[in-house]
């Protein structure tokens, strides 16, 4: 049974197969012999349809070149008794699918309809409109969907082509419903499905299905579709694709062997993620996912991998992988319900969600199993619900140091007595803004909803720092500050403790993160974005340092790597000192942060101590 979207977007003029859709139209250019039709729509020689009808009236609808020279042109129907057929536009050739309503959308998608075998669309850019469509009808810029049992003898190629939607929760941009199929190239955005697939009916071909070398962005998902027409399918490949998704939608690729018969084989693998989630259903046997995933790919900020089965037992549903080398957190987004009202879950499946999220976050699992209360209630989770676990990622950036004085990016030198403003910068753990929670109101406190961090996570963000002998920490000097919509704000001095007793180090900088935002200090949005925290703090070069010798800083936080920047003492001047950290920290067992939470950034600035 096919699935039907619950809303979703005409793309596309209205139009029944056969049908000029032009009123300009006064006939395209044929070639019998070489088997090309020309439309021009500048020069009056015709609209697609129009070049597709004369071919149909020719009789001969096997092998021809449709090309399409620069302009603007109506949506067009490829009839199901082509074959062989490739229509190719020139630079600026434009199809606009949109502004009409559809009669029938079991066998009219809306916008182009490539019916026929081996047809091939390429080098056309396509623009979709707005226009709403009736409930539960099939929108797509591009479709072979061809009634209730799609087409067996089709299959549709789509080359270097740009298809443009609206909007990433409506419609596909592209619509097969055959066998066959290649994407191949192309640029797909503002669309709810890239490309979605019904494969109810078949399996795929021996010879393999390819999705390569496209960049897929604003979609709710790159692919999603589903094969289960039988046994011993071939491959669909998805492969060296870039897709990027959104830190509040993340762009996903589903495939699925509907029954578990082995109707399709999946290989994912040289593609590029950016807040894009692999979904893989029923693919889990040897040979099923011929490449492994998180380490065939490049898995950017807050992608992630799932592997699950349909139906599932107590043993096993979904599990979630996040990357080896990603640091971040589990978290339950919000934009699913997960179907407990509607029946689709027990009661209490969506605090069994949370626990089990809670108890991953707190032992910095990148796993997370999700299979049932017990196994006689089991809870659905990304088999029906994509959107209702996301891992994020950390905020990372690349390790640098920073070196400004004066406005300069370097001081060649500095007299004794001199005095250098450094600061360490960092970022507030991302991971964090997992354990935010909501307070519930009582009769104590019958207004109070704020967000809080359950006290006992002891998170603490630590600063260490290590100066030459010949530098003088002003410890009255030294502050905290946390950027806020752009602007730095000192922290009060009771979120953070200096120490400088430690053998070691010049001081320490402990800053206690849980108190600070329960006391609304730092804000959730802080935490999300990962925002700014400077230390910055004066040292003087001592009166007793001579010409040749050499001043040195070493900072890092928590436990990253350090950094070291020195520099020889030439009178009258000396150099500043800069470090970067690299590594991700822990607190109280708990993997907090990527590389950017641990990267410190050391400037100086030098000025004379005022006497």
């Amino acid at each position: 049974m096919k699935k039907k979207m619950n809303k979703v977007l005409v793309v596309c003029t209205a139009a029944a197969a056969m049908t000029a859709f032009s009123g300009t139209a006064f006939g395209a250019t044929l070639d019998l012999e070489s088997k090309t039709a020309v439309a021009d729509a500048k020069d009056g020689a015709g609209d697609i349809q129009e070049a597709i009808n004369q071919i149909s009236g020719n009789g001969n609808k096997d092998g021809w070149t449709i090309k399409i020279k620069s302009g603007t042109y109506d949506r067009f129907t490829i009839p199901a008794d082509f074959k062989n057929i490739t229509v190719e536009g020139e630079k600026n050739s434009v199809i606009q699918v949109m502004n009409a309503s559809v009669a029938d959308n079991l066998s009219d998608a809306g916008g182009i309809n490539a019916f026929g075998s081996n047809i091939t669309l390429k080098g056309l850019t396509i623009d979709a409109g707005n226009v709403p469509a009736e409930e539960g009808k099939f929108t797509a810029a591009v479709s072979n969907h061809n009634g209730a049992v799609g087409g067996t003898g089709f299959s549709l190629h789509v080359e270097n082509c740009t298809i443009k939607g609206t909007d990433s929760q409506f419609a596909d941009g592209i619509l097969f419903d055959s066998p066959g199929f290649d994407v191949k190239n192309c640029k797909i955005s503002g669309f709810k499905q890239a490309v979605e697939f019904f494969g109810d009916n078949f399996v795929v071909p021996e010879s393999g299905n390819m999705v390569s070398g496209n960049t897929f962005r604003d979609c709710s998902f790159a692919i999603h579709g589903y094969f289960g027409g039988g046994s011993d399918g071939g491959v669909l490949s998805f492969k060296n694709n870039k897709v990027t998704g959104t830190d509040d939608l993340r762009a996903k690729v589903v495939i699925q062997d509907q029954s578990n018969t082995g109707a399709v084989r999946a290989d994912i693998s040289g593609n590029t993620f950016v807040n894009a989630l692999v979904g893989l259903v029923n693919l889990r046997e040897n040979g099923k996912t011929i490449s492994p995933v998180l380490t065939s790919n490049e898995m950017g900020a807050n992608s992630f991998y799932v592997e699950a089965v349909e139906p599932g037992t107590i043993e096993f549903y979904a599990t979630y992988h996040a990357p080896e080398n990603s640091e971040g957190c589990w978290r339950v987004t919000g934009i699913e319900d997960f179907g407990i009202d509607a029946g689709l879950n027990p009661d209490g499946s969506k605090a069994k969600i949370e626990e089990l999220v809670d108890a991953a976050n707190e032992s910095g699992s990148r796993t997370l199993s999700i299979t049932g209360i017990d196994e006689n209630n089991l809870i659905k989770t990304f088999t029906y619900f994509k959107d209702g676990i996301y891992w994020d990622s950390d905020k990372e950036s690349k390790p640098s140091v920073d070196k400004k004085a004066d406005g300069q990016d370097r001081i060649e030198a500095a007299r004794p007595g001199d005095v250098i403003s450094f600061t360490l910068e960092s970022n507030l753990p991302q991971s964090l803004s997992a354990q935010v929670k909501r307070r519930t109101p009582n009769d104590d406190r019958p207004d109070d909803d704020r967000p809080y961090i359950i006290e006992k996570q002891s998170y603490q963000l630590i600063f260490h720092d290590k100066m030459s002998s010949n530098l003088s920490l002003n410890q009255a000097t030294l502050k905290v500050e946390i950027m806020n919509n752009g602007k730095l704000v000192e922290l009060p001095e009771k979120y953070y403790m200096v120490r400088t007793d430690l053998e070691g180090e010049t001081f320490r900088v402990t800053v206690g993160l849980v108190a600070a935002f329960n006391d609304g200090q730092i804000s959730y949005d802080q935490l999300k974005n990962a925002a700014q925290i400077v230390v910055s703090y004066d040292a003087t070069v001592k009166d007793s340092v001579i010409n040749g010798d050499k001043v040195e800083n070493r900072a890092w936080v928590n436990d990253s790597e350090e950094d070291i920047v020195d520099g020889p003492v030439i009178d009258p001047d000396v150099p500043s000192t800069g470090g970067v950290g690299t590594k991700a920290f822990t607190a109280a067992g708990i993997a907090l942060m990527g590389v950017a939470a641990g990267a410190v950034i050391v400037t100086g600035k030098k000025k004379k101590e005022e006497q």
